[in-house]
């Protein structure tokens, strides 16, 4: 009986120091993770505190707020619109254009590399007519699946289907109805109220006839029977723009800008939207016209009153109308910039009001 409980007794003494080894072998074992965490985990947690940090920082150097506005491009032909889309989306984040997107433009940018060399070769050899023998090709996707188009001329049935919810810019070449659609989509499909402000591109006007009888290779012909028809036979696009559109809806808010040069319209846009991560660099320049000779141009060889003749032609359009009334308020988003713009419209109003 003795030996038995001092068989019992030095068994529980194995086992009580089995469990105090056993204990100290995991105090050690926490301390060890204890330290593994120190050095490694809350190492991460601290250098994602100073990631926040700095990123706040950044965020606050670079002073960017979205726009509380939806900005809108309507890219009236002849305006230099395939410039100031491809050019936003080079440098910005959110470009949605049918001349290029921010999120593949530099990609774009690189197949067209490989195209400028060749276009430009035979560009060289013109036909009869004056038009160039060559057009870019990019080989892309888009430019097999929709014949005409590219990633840099992106279809309109494309754009529809990629939608516009992650865009701070669009730019279309649409029929003015298009830009009440997309402001009626979006509150759709965002549940919110949209709120878009419209830029709408405007040149000098007889300029602006002169760019788009170029790019039709007409020659306009001052000693034409019937001016008017003359006039209307080198407009291009009209129905991109209609009176209808500024009180359309008050969702948008329609603001114009002279599009000529480009670099003050793409310095005012700095303002607004996000410098990309990595902006494009050696930006491919796509010329939608044959260089214009102006000294072939008779309309600047005639007097004040024959030109002012073709202005009142012009200013019976919807377009022309608009910009000449615009122009010279402070929805010119350029008139802080341009005063010079301003005074140089201002000379229109007296055309205007013999216009009804």
């Amino acid at each position: 009986m003795e030996r038995k409980v001092k068989k019992e007794a030095k068994s529980h003494r194995v086992t009580f120091r089995s469990i105090l080894l056993a204990l100290s072998l995991s105090m050690n074992g926490l301390l060890l993770s204890r330290s593994f965490w120190e050095n490694n985990f809350v190492g991460t947690a601290n250098i994602q505190e100073n990631w926040a940090a700095a990123n706040e920082t950044a965020a606050a150097r670079s002073g960017f707020v979205h726009y509380p506005k939806l900005i809108g491009h309507l890219h009236y032909a002849k305006t230099a619109g395939t410039e100031i889309n491809a050019a936003l989306a080079a440098k910005y984040e959110r470009v949605c254009g049918h001349k290029g997107y921010s999120f593949d433009f530099s990609q774009f940018n690189q197949r067209m590399k490989f195209s400028i060399m060749e276009k430009e070769q035979r560009a060289a050899q013109i036909d009869k007519e004056g038009a160039a023998a060559a057009k870019y090709n990019a080989d892309d996707i888009v430019s097999r699946a929709y014949p005409g188009h590219d990633r840099g001329r992106v279809p309109i049935a494309l754009q529809k289907e990629i939608g516009f919810e992650d865009c701070d810019y669009v730019s279309m070449e649409e029929g003015w109805k298009r830009w009440v659609k997309l402001v009626s989509t979006l509150e759709e499909s965002t549940g919110e109220g949209i709120n878009m402000e419209l830029h709408v591109p405007c040149r000098d006007p007889l300029s602006h006839l002169m760019s788009q009888c170029n790019f039709k290779r007409l020659v306009f012909r001052c000693n034409a029977r019937d001016l008017r028809k003359e006039v209307e036979r080198c407009l291009l696009k009209v129905e991109r723009f209609d009176e209808r559109l500024v009180n359309a809806t008050p969702a948008i808010e329609l603001m114009c800008f002279d599009p000529i040069p480009i670099e003050p319209y793409l310095d005012y846009m700095g303002q607004y939207l996000q410098p990309r991560r990595w902006e494009t660099v050696n930006y491919v320049h796509r010329l939608t016209n044959l260089p214009r000779n102006k000294t072939n141009e008779c309309i600047w060889y005639q007097s004040d009153d024959f030109r002012n003749q073709v202005l009142r032609i012009l200013f019976t359009k919807d377009y022309y109308k608009f910009c000449a009334r615009c122009m010279i308020t402070t929805n010119n988003l350029l008139l802080r910039l341009e005063h010079a713009t301003r005074i140089e419209w201002k000379k229109f109003e007296h055309v205007l009001k013999g216009v009804s």
